[in-house]
């Protein structure tokens, strides 16, 4: 039988969180992986363009998501009483921040022939 009391009330009064949080996080760690391995594999190898196409359209995608689950995630804790806006603020300006440099990382690589 598990141990009861400490933070067990707090965790049954919270509402289920969204299922999304954990195929993002393994997004995430898609990401750290690919730009790892971009720092090892030389610039003029094949694999290259490979994993700074996956790093780049990936995350573009990846956090364009996160837009959503976080705006979701504001939702629920704003419904249960936190009032926390700053945290939410500094949540998105992260999210919209990596969705800017990607986009313009698109548009600095695109050629006008």
């Amino acid at each position: 039988m598990p141990p009861r009391g400490g933070l067990q009330p707090m965790r049954l009064s919270r509402p289920p969180s969204s299922p999304a949080g954990v195929p993002l996080g393994a997004g995430m760690l898609m990401l750290l992986g690919c730009g790892v391995a971009g720092m090892f594999v030389p610039v003029t190898s094949a694999w290259y363009p490979l994993l700074h196409s996956i790093n780049l359209y990936g995350g573009l995608g990846i956090f364009t998501l996160y837009i959503a689950y976080d705006t979701q995630n504001m939702i629920n804790e704003y419904e249960m009483g936190e009032d926390d806006h700053l945290k939410h603020a500094v949540d998105l300006f992260i999210n919209f921040k990596v969705i800017f440099q990607r986009v313009l990382l698109l548009l600095m690589g695109r050629s006008d022939d």
